[in-house]
């Protein structure tokens, strides 16, 4: 049994290992050239493989679109995205409905295959009096799927070997304390196997399907309340505007009859008051001679 203890703990060592957290996938070409001439040991896990990444036009990309409608009846418009929904190959995912007043709104979910994504949105686009809002993002998960395939491989074949080891011991101990030190160390890796696939499989369902969300609202309730041609704001702005252009021509026309218009006409003034005066003085003295 001693001689088998070094190959549990080995066995252990690499289970750890394998549920490390997974490093980025390196090109294929670099994980080739260090395989060669490589060979696994007899409880060791196959070196890992990295897998080609897929070409631009099979890249995992998860997709999401959210729009912002404005319909002439909501229960008409979730009918009809229903219906769409299910033409292109979907679904609807989620649904929320609630009023506002007398008047509906609602929030739906689609999921529609990724073929079909810029078709059902031109399709969604139609049933809209007015488009306020439309957003589109991608994710691409390609990598991590190639890391998760190579993680997998290594988690499966670190159980096969961990099988062979586990019916090893029963035949040559039957201890009860050795054969579960192993049957623990496969458990563990078992559930790992499990939570790898499981992420595998979430991000097979969400690039092969699109989301996405189409929020409603009836024409009544997009309308303003007070009409846009009233700007309180720009008459506000343009009244200020005035009120210095007026500021700006009276201190200027100041500017204009103190430098220019009194100076020319001073000259005028003074002799036109002289003559007034002389002509009052000289008035009385022939009044005196008859």
């Amino acid at each position: 049994m001693r001689r088998l203890l070094p190959l549990i703990l080995l066995v252990a060592i690499l289970a750890v290992g394998c549920r490390a957290a997974p490093t980025p996938a390196q090109p294929l070409s670099s994980v080739r050239e260090g395989d060669k001439g490589l060979a696994p040991s007899a409880f060791a896990p196959p070196p890992q493989v990295g897998k080609a990444l897929p070409s631009t036009t099979e890249r995992m990309i998860i997709r999401r679109a959210e729009l912002s409608l404005v319909v002439q009846d909501t229960k008409e418009a979730i009918s009809k995205i229903e219906s769409i929904a299910v033409e292109k190959g979907g679904y609807l995912h989620q649904s929320s409905v609630w009023k506002e007043g007398e008047n509906l709104k609602a929030q739906l979910t689609i999921m529609v295959p990724a073929a079909k994504f810029e078709e059902t949105l031109d399709a969604l686009r139609k049933l809209a009096v007015d488009i306020l809002g439309e957003s589109v993002s991608g994710q691409d998960v390609t990598e991590e799927y190639v890391d998760l395939e190579a993680r997998l491989r290594n988690l499966e074949a670190t159980e096969k070997e961990l099988r062979e080891l586990l019916a090893t011991v029963r035949e040559r101990s039957g201890k009860a304390e050795d054969i579960m030190a192993v049957y623990r160390e496969l458990t563990s890796i078992r559930d790992e196997i499990e939570r790898v696939k499981g992420r595998m499989k979430y991000l097979e369902q969400m690039t092969a399907f699109s989301t996405i969300v189409v929020n409603l609202t009836p024409s009544v309730l997009a309308q303003p309340v007070a009409p846009t041609t009233w700007k309180p704001a720009l008459t506000l702005w343009r009244a200020s505007r005035a009120l210095v252009k007026v500021f700006q021509f009276l201190v200027d026309a100041t500017i204009w009859i103190i430098i220019v218009v009194v100076p020319t006409l001073l000259p005028f003034v003074l002799v036109g008051y002289i003559i007034w005066r002389l002509a009052r003085r000289a008035k009385p003295k022939k009044e005196v001679k008859q």
